[in-house]
């Protein structure tokens, strides 16, 4: 007899791994969404950086005008003024990357396309099994439940990094010389947190009826809060 056709427990897991990524790849309407999200997001960016730039130092001088103390004591008082600690401070947020990384690496990639982009696959790996009433006959087979659910985590973490880092690449590309600094700042930061973020959310997924919702709760409820 072949020892091959024999029945192994991890071959049996190693096979669930590849049928997990598969699914995925099948779930069209969640890629779909996240490349329109993708398309808009690098459309913005490169809007903004064609038409006015990441530069926001002059801004920032001609709304808070610190600059103003020199009506009374002359312009002798300039040095001193550049001095300031809040002149600093303007200078320093005002800088191209510090802009970019506020609004775009940290507001809208961080707090909304990452978590967003995570769940959706990440909320079907077993969610999808429920919704479909396939999850008791996966149930039954010979491996052990922790090993259906790190299978299935597993299965779903090449698309959330695909996904998270390739469109983080993606943006940062879209802004130019200031984007591609972000992105050698910023890769491992995005790199890590999608996989917390897939674990919360496998998590999740494993754990309520509704993982959608619940996800949605967690990502722009709870972790604004």
């Amino acid at each position: 007899m072949n020892p091959h056709a024999l029945p192994s427990p991890v071959r049996a897991w190693l096979a669930l791994v590849r049928f997990s990524v598969l699914r995925q790849f099948r779930l069209r309407q969640m890629a779909a969404i996240a490349l329109g999200l993708l398309f808009l997001t690098l459309l913005v960016v490169g809007l903004v950086t064609v038409r006015f730039g990441w530069d926001r130092t002059e801004a920032r001088l001609q709304r808070s005008d610190p600059r103003s103390i020199q009506l009374l004591t002359g312009g002798l008082a300039l040095p001193e003024v550049e001095r300031m600690p809040a002149m600093r401070d303007i200078y320093r947020e005002g800088q191209p990357l510090a802009v970019f990384s506020r609004w775009v690496v940290f507001f809208l990639f961080l707090g909304f396309l990452m978590p967003l982009w995570t769940l959706s696959f990440a909320v079907s790996a077993i969610g999808s099994e429920r919704e479909n009433r396939s999850l008791v006959w996966l149930l039954t087979r010979p491996i052990p439940r922790w090993g259906i659910y790190l299978a299935k985590l597993l299965g779903v973490l090449p698309w959330c990094i695909a996904f998270n880092l390739g469109g983080f690449g993606l943006i940062c590309v879209a802004d130019g010389e200031v984007g591609r600094s972000a992105f050698l700042l910023y890769w491992p930061g995005v790199l890590v947190g999608t996989v917390a973020f897939a674990s919360v959310f496998h998590l999740i997924g494993a754990w309520f009826s509704r993982p959608a919702i619940m996800a949605l709760l967690y990502s722009f409820f709870f972790e604004t809060i």
